[in-house]
């Protein structure tokens, strides 16, 4: 009997505050606008991320070890801020 694996794409993500985000939103559909960027389906700013760290396809079951491996790969790191030199959408 074959056994299903429920299958998890995991990510590192900064959340900006969500003026920020909202705000990024916004530039993202001026640019589409006016450069004529193809249609796209728009994310709710509520989803809109910075990306830190691309993991890939884990089984569920491995969840909570990747966990653990983030938090103590960022323990001690102090809060930092960052500034945008691109904004892109994938």
């Amino acid at each position: 009997m074959a056994r299903s694996h429920t299958t998890l794409r995991l990510f590192v993500a900064a959340y900006p505050p969500m003026a920020t985000r909202a705000a990024m939103a916004a530039l993202l559909e001026d640019h589409r606008k006016s450069r004529g960027w193809p249609e796209c389906r728009p994310v709710p700013a509520d989803q809109l991320h910075l990306t830190l760290q691309f993991i890939g396809d884990r089984r569920e079951q491995e969840l909570a070890d990747v966990e653990s491996s983030v938090a103590r790969s960022v323990s001690g790191i102090a809060p930092a801020r960052l500034t945008p030199i691109r904004l892109i959408s994938l």
